[in-house]
């Protein structure tokens, strides 16, 4: 027998599942609805179950919506944390360049102004003796963003000697921080694999530790944030709490430094010798995604074009949860056809269902060893083991199940 503690049992796991900073709405609300429909089913009469179906996707709204209030909360923390006054820190990369060779400065806690610079000197040298060398934050010689955060390059061309970095405020001489370090004389004899293998945990450390903002030893959501930024990496509150939930590997919420050297060698941009695109499927970066497929595919040729092992081949190439989510949004409405046998079947279940759908069944698959699951008209009758041939369009990808989740033409 059901009863309502059952459903408040099923509010307050959800409510605490959402708690998590790294919580997928997406994947999370389709369990507690088939959940929930589960509970609804055993209930008596087609009245009180739709009454119980209206008030349970109710409350579940309404604890998304708190959800939401809570990401905007995050969202001005990292705000406020970056206006914080810390004091400014600064490194190389590496932290002793060949002669000649480029080098990168980074950056913490600058003042933010677009005309903050950065300055290369010989060591002990006056503030006014930088030469040409010195960059704006922004990356050049010319004025850009204001950043508190971030890498500034500079070029290829210095000697063997020892040296000063330092970082001011605006474009006087207001010094905010500084680091010393020296360029190495180029040395044929000596064997490079040598070279490269004294120093990676060192200046790895020394990345760790400029984005440990407070020096606790790990890097909260909070310094995340700011870290993927300074990294070039725009990312939103929610996929700051999905890269957080991919590197922590201990589950204690913040990242240690050996989950920090995983981030620092993931392929952030998805790119990292992926397949060539299949025809029909256009690149997705995190910039650049289109609201919607350029062309709508003809249904009798769509499947000539994109595979659904084209599709799921390109999606694990991407990295990032907010990747793949736009991925798929962009192949929303493609449409698919192929033969399917039904393994499974469960009730067809969600928000704003058409009449055509409501109350009819989903058949689940694999095409290719690849899941799928297609929602079916309620006029349909289908039999388990059934083959079926689907002419369909792509709704979403479950990655909880990891099936792709379709709907019959």
């Amino acid at each position: 027998m059901v009863s309502e503690s059952d459903f408040i049992a099923a509010f307050q796991a959800y409510h605490d599942a959402l708690e998590d900073p790294a919580a997928q709405i997406d994947t999370i609300r389709p369990l507690v609805n088939d959940h929930l429909e589960q509970l609804i089913a055993r209930l008596p009469g087609a009245v009180v179950q739709n009454a119980a179906r209206e008030r349970a996707m109710s409350e579940l709204d309404r604890i998304e919506e708190m959800t939401k209030e809570k990401v905007v909360e995050v969202a001005d923390q990292i705000s406020t944390t970056q206006g914080e006054d810390l004091p400014s820190r600064i490194f190389i990369e590496p932290g002793n360049p060949d002669a000649g060779a480029s080098f990168t400065v980074f950056f913490a806690d600058a003042s933010g102004d677009s005309t903050a610079w950065i300055g290369i000197y010989p060591a002990g040298a006056p503030h006014g003796e930088h030469g040409t060398n010195w960059l704006y934050v922004g990356g050049s010689r010319e004025i850009g963003d204001g950043k508190i955060s971030g890498r500034v390059i500079f070029p290829e061309g210095r000697d063997a000697g020892d040296y000063d970095a330092r970082l001011f405020r605006n474009n006087g001489h207001e010094l905010m921080a500084t680091t010393s370090f020296s360029i190495s004389p180029t040395d044929p004899e000596e064997p490079e694999l040598e070279v490269l293998e004294e120093e990676p945990s060192d200046k790895m450390r020394d990345a760790f530790n400029l984005f440990d903002r407070d020096g606790n030893g790990v890097i909260d959501i909070g310094e995340l944030g700011l870290m993927m930024n300074a990294l070039g990496e725009s990312m939103s509150p929610e996929e700051v709490g999905n890269l957080l939930a991919e590197a922590d590997a201990d589950g204690d919420g913040v990242i240690n430094f050996e989950e920090f050297k995983v981030i620092m060698t993931m392929d952030l941009s998805g790119s990292k010798t992926p397949p060539p695109l299949p025809s029909g499927i256009e690149d997705v970066d995190e910039e650049n995604v289109p609201d919607e497929p350029e062309q709508e595919p003809e249904p009798s040729t769509s499947s000539n074009s994109v595979s659904i092992a084209d599709v799921a081949t390109h999606l694990d190439t991407l990295k990032l949860f907010g990747a793949k989510r736009r991925f798929i949004e962009s192949l929303r409405d493609q449409v698919f056809d192929f033969t399917m046998r039904v393994d499974k079947m469960e009730k067809t279940i969600g928000i704003g269902l058409s009449d055509e759908f409501r109350g009819g069944n989903t058949c689940i698959g694999a095409i290719d060893d690849i899941g799928v699951g297609v929602r079916m008209p309620n006029t349909m009758e289908l039999t388990l083991g059934q083959e079926v041939y689907v002419e369909a369009k792509l709704l979403e990808y479950r990655s909880v199940v990891k099936r792709f989740e379709f709907e019959q033409l």
